[in-house]
């Protein structure tokens, strides 16, 4: 009869420390799925927060385009992050080659690049102070279409509107 009772006692110990451990793995579980979701709402907040320094610069038919100082101003941001990020995060940049025909002048020039847009936008600068006539730097209007990988931006095209 005594071992009975110690058998009793045993089965009751051993089921307390299961039920307590079975709670300990459903609390375990929950914590892990609180912190995923947390983890995946964060990914999400600098997603968005990622993608809205170049979502601004998006043309569309409210903002039909951007100008020459704007697309400068993008592709430094681009060039930079793309100096930091991993390949895989990195942002594909197209400018399209444009030619652009200064009012009132002879003066074509082919933009292609930054370096030739900002020299571009240097010179005329410096043309309107020297010569005080205000040349419309902004007479020349760039499209910018964002292309999105897994809701990131991957891919910008700049194109000049005819």
């Amino acid at each position: 009869m005594e071992n009975a009772a110690k058998a009793l006692l045993i089965t009751g110990e051993v089921l307390i420390g299961v039920i307590i451990l079975s709670i300990m793995v459903i609390v375990f579980l929950r914590f892990g799925e609180i912190s995923e979701t947390l983890n995946a709402k964060i990914d999400r907040q600098r997603t968005v927060m990622f993608n809205t320094q170049y979502v601004v610069y998006q043309t569309n038919k409210d903002k039909p385009y951007i100008s020459a100082q704007d697309v400068v101003t993008l592709v430094n941001k681009v060039e930079s992050w793309n100096k930091e990020a991993d390949i895989s995060e990195q942002i594909t940049l197209k400018v399209d080659e444009t030619e652009i025909k200064v009012e009132g002048t002879n003066v074509t020039t082919t933009i292609f690049t930054k370096e030739k847009l900002t020299d571009y936008i240097s010179y005329y600068n410096k043309y309107d102070e020297v010569f005080e006539q205000k040349i419309a730097i902004d007479s020349i209007k760039f499209t910018c279409d964002i292309g999105y990988k897994d809701g990131r931006v991957r891919n910008i095209k700049i194109s000049t509107v005819e």
